[in-house]
């Protein structure tokens, strides 16, 4: 956000300093002169300096020392919270973006437009990778809670291998093709996990609809219909949780290969092409925000989730 000229301006230091002196003046020399003097120079002051060419260049430079200043602290608080892999990944991105400006002329303007737009890429994939993070480690905890024991990871085994195959997301025709499953390892192991964890709650459904087929006991059959309801929103949510792991993949290696695009093409392609990509991909990566921001009552339950599985 852009910083206001006169706000700014009226709260310099010098600017402030001078206000108090004619304040202290007139109080103590009991005479209105000094107050009235410095009144006619705050507005001299304020006409002047905040559009001056200097001072509104004075501004962006600390406009952007303040940016960077979040960048890092944003990028200290949520980069070792990630894997080992993914943050050899955003080094790479961020030897890219210097890269990119050893190829460029810093005083172009254009140049000095799509730096920022970088910058805003470089903290989309933290902010991305710190979300898989969390999924990731949320069917840990689900995984360990519902198929922690032998027996149970065999049963659900069973399960998976007893029907088709179904995809994060919704469910998939076994004639159909088989699961593309992502290259990443870890993306891969999430989406086994939404499988297995998928394959656990199967089998509970049809253990308990067998129980309500029996069962004549009011009672009895009140609470089995409960756990069957239960079991069937923790199931759309694991698919939830599921699709958004691979929303988020794809979304990550766009950002690498948005990166490597440039920085590869940088001298064969014009200014305008370049930041046209770089607009994009920025347009995607915003669309793929708001998805997460509306996905946000689902990381609390992530969140709340995790720690009553650890407890």
């Amino acid at each position: 956000m852009s910083l206001n000229h006169y706000r700014e301006a009226a709260k310099e230091k010098a600017n402030i300093v001078g206000i108090a002196t004619s304040v202290a003046l007139t109080a103590a020399l009991v005479n209105p002169l000094p107050l009235l003097a410095g009144l006619v120079l705050e507005a001299a002051y304020l006409t002047l300096v905040p559009d001056s060419p200097w001072y509104r260049a004075r501004l962006a430079r600390r406009e952007k020392e303040e940016a960077e200043k979040r960048r890092q602290a944003f990028k200290a608080q949520v980069l070792p919270t990630l894997r080992a892999e993914m943050q050899q990944r955003y080094a790479r991105l961020e030897a890219m973006r210097a890269q990119i400006a050893t190829q460029t002329e810093p005083q172009q303007k254009w140049f000095s437009d799509m730096t920022p737009k970088l910058d805003y890429l470089l903290d989309k994939f933290l902010v991305f990778a710190g979300k898989e993070a969390m999924f990731l480690q949320y069917l840990r905890n689900v995984r360990e809670e519902v198929c922690g024991t032998d027996a149970n990871m065999r049963h659900a085994q069973e399960n998976r291998g007893d029907r088709p195959a179904r995809q994060a997301g919704g469910s998939q025709n076994a004639a159909s093709k088989p699961i593309q499953l992502p290259t990443d390892p870890m993306a891969r192991w999430g989406q086994q996990t939404v499988e297995m964890v998928h394959a656990a709650y199967d089998g509970e459904m049809e253990e308990i609809n067998r129980e309500l087929a029996s069962e004549r006991e009011e009672s009895t059959r009140t609470v089995l219909q409960k756990r069957a309801e239960i079991l069937s929103r923790r199931s759309e949510f694991l698919d939830k949780i599921g699709k958004m792991l691979l929303n988020l993949g794809h979304q990550l290696q766009l950002l690498e290969d948005t990166f490597g695009l440039i920085n590869d093409q940088l001298r064969a392609r014009t200014p305008e092409q370049i930041v046209a990509d770089i607009d994009d991909v920025i347009s995607q990566t915003d669309s793929m925000t708001r998805v997460l921001e509306e996905l946000a009552p689902y990381e609390q339950m992530v969140s709340s989730a995790g720690r009553s599985i650890s407890m």
